[in-house]
């Protein structure tokens, strides 16, 4: 299962009935996608990857056919406004917060997934909370993905500290194993590039 995934960033905000509705809709349908995964080798992160994914073969990801929802972080305090966009790491808005709810209520594929992957964003792993709280109920891991931020460098797309992460974090299944001290600074490993 992998989760946070859209194709678009900074989508404006949506003030009527009307757009909220359609930004509903284009945030948390899951876009179901058939895959073969064949090799995550690129990623450093790639033999804790493996066994997050119980793949016990040391040299080879097999090949294995996956289900994968993509699915966007609910609505959060900077999509309401550019300027938000200077928030660093922001929160969900309770109108996200709805959202999360409402996919938990209504995605159809809960009794299937085997693992949720977000970006270690404060807005995504909300996400991936509550709006796969069924899935968190029963055990099923949040996996914090670091290669999975955001690509850009603005404070609303910076993420907290790892330690940060972890406080507000503690008591749940978010797994920040993988969110190391500075993930978060867009230089060296993560450099933004143009």
């Amino acid at each position: 299962m992998a989760e946070m995934i859209w194709g678009g960033r900074h989508s404006p905000a949506a003030h009527s009935p009307t757009d909220q509705a359609a930004a509903h809709h284009l945030s948390l349908s899951p876009l179901r996608i058939h895959s073969a995964i064949t090799r995550f080798c690129y990623l450093s992160e790639c033999a804790s990857l493996k066994q997050h994914c119980a793949i016990t073969d040391p040299t080879v990801l097999r090949i294995v056919a996956r289900i994968i929802h993509c699915v966007r972080h609910a609505q959060g305090v900077h999509n309401l406004s550019y300027s938000n966009h200077n928030l660093p790491d922001p929160s969900l808005t309770q109108y996200g917060e709805r959202q999360c709810h409402e996919l938990a209520a209504t995605f159809p594929y809960h009794a299937d997934v085997e693992l949720v992957v977000a970006s270690p964003l404060r807005r995504t792993i909300h996400t991936a909370l509550l709006g796969f709280e069924p899935e968190a109920s029963r055990g099923v891991k949040i996996l914090a993905l670091p290669s999975l931020q955001e690509a850009s460098s603005l404070p609303c797309d910076t993420g907290s500290d790892a330690k940060v992460l972890q406080k507000e974090f503690e008591n749940t299944v978010a797994d920040l194993g993988l969110v190391e001290e500075g993930w978060q600074v867009k230089v060296g490993r993560w450099t933004i590039k143009s």
